[in-house]
């Protein structure tokens, strides 16, 4: 029987060093993301290549997340949903496009609610653990930051409903702040921010000159601690990766 973890948005960054991680670790990683070339990438660059299942599938949708369902075997066992995908084109109130806000809620909210409710019985039977990355432009409003900032505090909302709703579940969920990360999406971000001179460029700017940026190795592996690390008492509560509290318990593994 193989113990499996699914990661979404497995094509760059946080989720592609957090698929290698796992797949070094034993697990069977079922990678998941929209650019075929990008998933397949995150496979071949794996010390562990045959851990790891790529698999294009647009969350978003009906039909992607019943891929995602059926790409695991019915007797192996489901330990990890780690909910990473997210999407969010900064915009001005005045050029926001609807099509682009009601799919970062279809990413960002819709998809994490329906996998773990698809995944529900799996993950009890198991005992499981699911884990939510958020981000602190949830509870900051900025100029050019509603369609992210609105649909990741929804993402946190849910994560807070799920923390309820999980309790007759054999199912741990758990939040992580994971910082400000050198992702291909993060520079994207900041790339369309400037063409539109939004304010919280100066932010990413101060990260850049006071070499704030996290790699994405550093925070998969904060994640990876969190979600084998911990005991059951511990787990099921907010991350910050910059609380200095618990860095003596991974920083040097």
């Amino acid at each position: 029987m193989n113990k499996w973890a699914v990661i979404t948005g497995a094509g760059s960054g946080i989720g592609a060093a957090l698929c290698k991680m796992f797949a070094g670790e034993g697990f069977k990683v079922l990678a998941i993301g929209r650019r075929l070339n990008a998933i397949k990438e995150t496979r071949e660059s794996s010390r562990n290549p045959d851990n790891i299942v790529v698999l294009s599938a647009d969350i978003s949708t009906k039909h992607g997340r019943a891929d995602i369902f059926n790409a695991i075997p019915p007797d192996d066992k489901l330990c990890f949903l780690i909910q990473n995908a997210a999407v969010g084109v900064p915009n001005k109130l005045e050029e926001i496009k609807c099509e682009e806000f009601e799919y970062a809620m279809a990413v960002n909210v819709t998809a994490p609610l329906m996998l773990t409710q698809g995944f529900l019985k799996r993950l009890d039977t198991s005992h499981g653990r699911i884990l939510h990355l958020g981000t602190g432009v949830a509870f900051k409003a900025q100029i050019g930051t509603a369609t992210y900032g609105i649909t990741k505090m929804a993402f946190h909302r849910l994560y807070e409903q799920l923390q309820v709703d999980l309790k007759p579940f054999n199912i741990l969920i758990a939040n992580m702040l994971p910082g400000v990360v050198d992702t291909e999406g993060l520079w994207e971000h900041i790339k369309l921010a400037k063409q539109q001179s939004l304010p919280h460029v100066e932010y990413f700017d101060h990260c850049i000159k006071e070499n704030l940026i996290l790699s994405a190795e550093d925070s998969a592996k904060f994640m990876k601690f969190v979600l084998l690390e911990t005991t059951n008492e511990e787990y099921s509560t907010e991350w910050n990766i910059h609380d200095q509290s618990h860095w003596n318990r991974w920083k040097n593994l």
